[in-house]
């Protein structure tokens, strides 16, 4: 009962906070600065990634690599499960295809039918390389949707660059407050350990890690990062979704089991997310 009270609150807040950053901010310059710091981001998940499990636990997922082909799916799905566990990481996480579409309406600005044709193909042959025919039916149906309404949106709207940038700043910081309820991941709480966190206790790393845990989640909003991870999270929990090639939700909720008892390197799908360049920061050894 606390629990949930105190994630009732927390989505008040939330709320509150979200209405006063939407009337207060310059999105223009918000959506500037939050989409270089995105890129900053993924240069460190490259270059510095011991560092940046200290901040953001498993930089590797960011990495193109492991976006493509259906082993690096099934590892994304499971640490999606993994770092999503309370009802309100579940509300304010709803909004991936709707970031897809924002990002379609500015591809469709800068470069029009082109840009949204190259978004198509590309998302094809990444929904492609799940290897579930039904499933990436599914998703390129959805894709397909998402980009002819970013064809139309413009013609509708002389302001629709500028709600799309609104949504893809707002959206990021939303996801941000619904991690308060979570266990700090591994690498943030300075040990190898998923730890609740009145037990972790506040730090100078976990307050790093939260500010840069909005550009984290701006960087994941782009349509080649969770929405499809989101959608099969969906599929399997809501509707019993089955796959001859993608973890089912047993499985995902055994190995999510393992992760939370013995760490990243406890589950088949995410042991590698514990490498050589950061095993030191995922066992609380140095910085």
């Amino acid at each position: 009962m606390a629990r949930r009270t105190f994630d009732s609150f927390a989505a008040l807040v939330a709320i509150g906070f979200l209405v006063w950053l939407a009337s207060s901010i310059d999105v223009e310059l918000a959506f500037g600065v939050s989409l270089i710091l995105a890129i900053v981001l993924y240069m460190l998940c490259y270059l510095a990634p011991r560092l940046m499990t200290r901040i953001i636990s498993a930089p590797r997922a960011f990495r193109l690599d492991e976006n493509y082909g259906h082993k690096a799916f099934e590892m994304q799905v499971v640490s999606y499960a993994s770092y999503h566990s309370a009802w309100l990481a579940d509300v304010t996480h709803i909004g991936f295809f709707v970031e897809g579409l924002a990002w379609s309406v500015l591809a469709f600005q800068l470069g029009g039918v082109p840009a949204l044709v190259g978004l198509v193909m590309l998302k094809v042959a990444q929904v492609r390389s799940y290897q579930d025919i039904t499933f990436g039916r599914m998703l390129v149906l959805l894709w397909l949707i998402v980009v002819i309404a970013a064809g139309l949106i413009p013609s509708v709207s002389d302001s629709a660059s500028l709600l799309a940038m609104g949504v893809l700043v707002v959206l990021p910081a939303w996801r941000v407050i619904g991690h308060v309820t979570e266990p700090v991941p591994p690498g943030v709480s300075g040990s190898g350990m998923f730890v609740p966190l009145e037990d972790n206790g506040l730090s100078a790393t976990l307050g790093l890690s939260l500010v840069v845990g909005y550009v984290a989640e701006f960087a994941s909003g782009i349509p080649f990062r969770l929405a499809d991870v989101w959608a099969y999270d969906i599929a399997t929990r809501a509707f019993g979704y089955g796959s001859d090639t993608l973890p089912s939700r047993s499985d995902i909720v055994h190995q999510r089991a393992m992760i939370f008892e013995s760490g990243w390197a406890a589950a088949p799908s995410t042991a590698h997310l514990v490498t050589a360049s950061s095993a030191g920061a995922t066992t609380g050894v140095g910085v």
